[in-house]
């Protein structure tokens, strides 16, 4: 029962920070727009008066699409991390940076294939390309927190374990 629990457990890890990054990604979201609207110099006061005249349904209904939308870029990072893993190169700045770049990449062409078919996503210009990119970054390291990180320390040790047993031969 044991080896089948340790078989399916990296798996289980990564489906969970999958679900984790894909519901995250509204509130980070909002924390970027926020951000953006005071490093634009407007008043916090102006900010949220803005967000607070969207009607809730308009809101779940985003929310509910920029998950769905975030869902397979996410599974994508993932199977990169874990090819990643695989190589033993799975370091936080190695995940993080491969992860922010395919994530970025795979958001921006969902936006053109959106923009395409006639909704309205326009990133608006450069800024609004750096601040996909940084929440884009936040879901890496937040997936890289839940999901990477614990497989990572567990293959460390299982090669320190195995080393030491080489080394008392």
């Amino acid at each position: 029962m044991a080896l089948l629990r340790w078989r399916f457990y990296p798996f289980v890890r990564s489906f969970f920070g999958i679900a984790i990054c894909s519901l995250a990604v509204t509130p980070l979201f909002l924390l970027v727009m926020l951000t953006s609207e005071f490093v634009k110099g407007r008043s916090l006061r102006y900010t949220i008066e803005k967000y607070l005249d969207i009607e809730p349904e308009k809101f779940l209904a985003a929310t509910l699409q920029l998950s769905s939308i975030t869902f397979p870029i996410l599974i994508l990072i993932a199977l990169l991390i874990y090819a990643l893993g695989r190589q033993e190169k799975d370091t936080w700045v190695c995940a993080i940076a491969a992860g922010t770049v395919v994530g970025f990449v795979a958001a921006m062409m969902m936006v053109a294939m959106f923009t395409q078919s006639g909704l309205r996503l326009d990133p608006g210009g450069i800024t609004d390309m750096i601040w996909f990119f940084i929440v884009s970054a936040m879901l890496n390291a937040l997936y890289w927190i839940i999901a990477v990180r614990p497989q990572r320390r567990a293959r460390v040790l299982l090669r320190q374990h195995r080393a030491a047993i080489q080394a008392m031969e």
